[in-house]
């Protein structure tokens, strides 16, 4: 899985690095398409305005006259015509017999202009803008003189919008190249999920086969033991014989126990859903539970809405998640068990005292035959998922500042008017 997942993340780096390349490729041919076809606009204003001023006498407000129209209709943002000397000849905007101004000049252009060479090209002004200007020859007398315009935010909105564009659409690939990553982690993470489920219903699958024939092969040598020791007993005459034929049956009725929950461990009994009052079997677990712990600290706070389950099985459960909490603090600590209604459903949590699960049992708690308590089985956590699994909950562990804390997740009960009805996930 990893090798596939690995796979995929360079063939879409791959063909993001692709599209990417072929975005760039498309933007500067389309830039420099636009930049050529601006300049070329550009060059035939200059040209067409250098030919209608040459000749023309200068200073004349007509020549002034004549700019301002370049200008406007050009959508220019400024052109002057000047001399040798950098004196400005005509203004569009009225500034003739001044110096031009040497910071937007560009020198050695306008020297070229002036020696006959037009050129147009790309420049910044003072302010960092932007702009396309040109300078082109204007014959006429008094000695060499040039045309200088400059095309500002107006004229070269096609590349700036061009620009803007191209952004909006880099960041859209952007976008979509997180999204094309985040839904790998969130696939590759699914799976392996999915994989450690199949994994863990498979371990499952095969405990429950394996306990299910070692308790049949167990229990009638039991049965057997158990009867001829109940013999011996109602025979021995002497206490201590009597107290060792009792200490034989003990064990043999925890065998029974153990074996029974192999049994419940491999049947997959279907479950019998009734209404039931989450509440009252909770109160009941504890009573019982205080019984077999005495010196335990037991509270239990349910206030839970109705629910529909298999009351016996959902009893089992619940009971082996209590029990685990209190074996873990000796029967002597404190256990806290609160039961209340949740968004969809009821919400249980079971806390105590204990010393926790230590880091390597978290990953295995609820598998079968896994436990970190001397003479524990590792059946009572998996039986108990496996039964709220069945009703379409959730058991879990989570983390705690002190002891261990589980948590259930039951479903609601469904809605009235359709009694007796209810959908079990899966079913």
């Amino acid at each position: 899985m990893r090798r596939t997942a690995l796979l995929f993340a360079g063939v879409t780096v791959v063909l993001l690095g692709a599209a990417f390349g072929l975005s760039a490729y498309l933007y500067l041919s389309a830039r420099r398409t636009v930049d050529e076809a601006l300049a070329g606009r550009l060059r035939a204003v200059g040209a067409t305005a250098a030919h209608l001023l040459a000749g023309r006498a200068a200073p004349d407000p007509a020549l002034d006259a004549a700019l301002a129209e370049v200008a406007r209709e050009g959508q220019l943002d400024g052109a002057y015509v000047f001399d040798g000397a950098y004196l400005l000849v005509a203004d569009a905007q009225g500034r003739a017999g001044r110096r031009a101004n040497l910071m937007r000049l560009d020198p050695d252009r306008a020297q070229a202009a002036l020696a006959g060479r037009p050129s147009v090209g790309w420049g910044f002004d003072v302010e960092g803008l932007r702009f396309l200007g040109g300078y082109f020859p204007v014959p006429g007398p008094g000695g060499p003189r040039a045309l200088a315009i400059e095309a500002g935010e107006a004229f070269i909105a096609p590349s700036v919008r061009l620009g803007a564009a191209a952004a909006a659409a880099f960041a859209a690939e952007l976008s979509l190249a997180a999204l094309a990553l985040l839904s790998l982690a969130l696939a590759v993470r699914a799976a392996r999920r999915e994989q450690d489920e199949r994994a863990r219903a498979e371990r499952a699958g095969l405990a429950g086969r394996m306990a299910a024939a070692v308790a049949h092969e167990v229990r009638n040598p039991l049965g057997i033991i158990r009867g001829g020791a109940e013999l011996l007993r109602e025979r021995a005459a002497a206490p201590r014989d009597r107290a060792l034929l009792e200490d034989i049956l003990g064990e043999v009725g925890r065998l029974n126990r153990l074996t029974e929950e192999f049994l419940d461990l491999a049947r997959e009994q279907p479950l019998r859903p009734a209404p039931l009052d989450l509440p009252a079997l909770l109160d009941e677990l504890g009573q019982g539970l205080r019984r077999a712990y005495p010196a335990l600290s037991l509270s239990v706070a349910a206030a839970a809405p109705p629910l529909v389950g298999d009351a016996d099985k959902l009893k089992q459960a619940l009971l082996n998640v209590l029990q685990n909490g209190a074996q873990a603090t000796a029967g002597q600590g404190a256990l806290r068990v609160a039961a209340a209604g949740a968004s969809g459903g009821v919400q249980i949590t079971v806390e105590d005292d204990g010393p926790g699960v230590a880091p390597e049992m978290a990953a295995r708690l609820f598998e079968p035959f896994s436990t970190g308590r001397a003479g524990g089985t590792g059946l009572g956590l998996a039986i108990a998922r496996r039964i709220v699994e069945q009703h379409g909950g959730r058991l879990w562990h989570s983390a705690s500042a002190r002891g261990a804390r589980f948590e259930v997740f039951l479903p609601a009960a469904p809605a009235p008017g359709n009694p007796g009805s209810v959908a079990w996930p899966g079913s």
